[in-house]
């Protein structure tokens, strides 16, 4: 698998979307998806290592803002 990319490094847009690679993308994946679909709600119970997050033809998503995580989201 390729290292990720951070093309915000050159600051040419704020703004980027990437697909999760790294272990630091996947961190990040999931804190983000923790914190919003499950605690933000009083839920408990998240599971980081679910199988259909690395399933083929699901895309797990990051929007970074500066190449800081602060979106997740998964397309199929």
């Amino acid at each position: 698998m390729n290292e990720p990319r951070f093309p915000n490094d050159e600051r040419e847009d704020p703004w980027i979307v990437v697909q999760v690679s790294s272990d630091e993308h996947w961190n990040a994946y999931h804190d983000i998806r923790r914190a919003v679909l499950f605690e933000a709600r009083g839920l408990i119970g998240y599971e980081a290592n679910h199988p259909d997050d690395r399933r083929d033809g699901h895309f797990p998503l990051l929007l970074l803002l500066e190449n800081t995580p602060v979106g997740a989201l998964a397309s199929i």
